[in-house]
């Protein structure tokens, strides 16, 4: 009986505001009861990360990865552990049942150490498999570019003033370097890259199924140990669940862009957080733009399957009139 206990009180927590500065309570309970109606006016807002890893080589110099996430993160806990979890991620809580959350597609985070700075030997294998899974996403990605290349019927969208395209015809290609430097050019007749592709795509998935899978896994992937304040295995105790982009039912994205409206609304939250630049492939947007939402689910708002909302005592009353019920005050 005690065992069912516990198992049934565990959920899901999304906690909120991470406070990384010093500010006054006031600003925290402000900035809370924001966040709060933006999950309720809008649904729940996946942010976008750039994760860098770092893979030791033979040369004695680190090889980076750059991993881009687009994500929301949500902790495994009883409830007799979010006291202490809101000390450092926030003293407002989002409370979703395992179930409904896991119904939403939610996954457990790939926990992979990166390697000990005194040690370039075994303890480098996570940062291996983070190097080896990007480049195995840019082979498939060639793969698919250039199985769109060969199509006639692309070409023929590409060259306007050519009426037909034959299997002799020649696709040129190049590789280049970090700087646009030709490395090696080829010539390969259509007819010779489509005989390949038919070959590696028989009885195979579509290329581009491979590379959202391939996306969806590195949304997943979290360093064990925060490299910035040297604590060892301090992720890997999260126990951190995300919700992904990525997820689509009888052709509809689970996930939509933010309005322009939205934005602002975000922006005038927290402008550090959402203004910023973030670079990934040469592409640079601030992260409000590379923002999507969930905003329903089974013609429900996203906020409805919301089991419980924790606050401070002093944002009760405010949360009580978006959330009624629902809000209960952190102890």
């Amino acid at each position: 009986m005690v065992n069912n206990i516990e198992i049934n009180d565990r959920k899901f927590y999304h906690s909120f505001p991470r406070v990384r500065k010093e500010v006054s309570k006031e600003e925290v309970i402000k900035c809370g009861l924001e966040i709060l109606k933006s999950i309720r006016d809008i649904g729940l807002i996946l942010a976008p990360e750039i994760i860098d890893w770092n893979q030791p080589t033979i040369e004695g110099r680190d090889r980076e990865i750059k991993i881009k996430q687009v994500r929301i993160s949500f902790t495994e806990l009883s409830s007799s552990e979010i006291n202490k979890h809101s000390e450092k991620f926030g003293s407002f809580a989002i409370e979703f049942n395992i179930d409904a959350l896991r119904k939403l597609g939610a996954v457990p985070v790939i926990y992979l150490p990166q390697h000990l700075k005194d040690d370039n030997n075994f303890s480098a294998i996570g940062s291996i498999i983070v190097a080896e899974l990007n480049d195995i996403k840019y082979t498939i990605n060639q793969l698919h570019n250039l199985s769109q290349f060969s199509k006639p019927e692309n070409l023929l969208k590409l060259l306007p003033d050519v009426k037909v395209v034959s299997e002799d015809c020649v696709i040129k290609m190049q590789n280049t370097n970090e700087k646009n430097e030709i490395g090696h050019s080829y010539e390969v007749p259509i007819k010779n890259i489509n005989d390949i592709l038919s070959y590696i795509g028989y009885r195979n998935s579509p290329f581009d199924l491979m590379i959202g899978s391939l996306t969806f896994v590195q949304n997943l992937l979290c360093k064990t140990d925060d490299d910035k304040h040297d604590s060892l295995l301090e992720y890997y105790g999260q126990r951190e669940w995300r919700l992904l982009p990525g997820i689509v039912k009888g052709g509809k994205s689970q996930t939509r862009s933010l309005t322009d409206f939205e934005k602002k609304n975000l922006i005038n939250i927290d402008s550090n957080f959402w203004n910023k630049q973030l670079t990934f492939e040469k592409n640079c947007c601030t992260r409000v733009d590379d923002a999507l939402v969930i905003e329903t689910f089974e013609d429900k708002h996203i906020s409805e399957l919301i089991s419980s909302v924790i606050v401070p005592q002093e944002a009760f009353e405010q949360a009580k009139l978006m959330f009624g019920d629902k809000v209960r005050c952190l102890e």
